[in-house]
């Protein structure tokens, strides 16, 4: 995982990533265009 900082981007633990991504994919697994884009990740 690359861990240099960006313009803009936050410092952040490996905990945190972990609890962004779980939080995105249940907002997006609400989302009826993400479910027809990406049907694998759905299943």
């Amino acid at each position: 995982i690359e861990k240099s900082p960006t313009l803009g981007s936050i410092n952040t633990t490996d905990y945190e990533k972990r609890q962004y991504a779980q939080k995105s994919l249940e907002f997006n697994l609400k989302d009826k265009m993400f479910c027809e884009l990406f049907p694998d990740t759905v299943a």
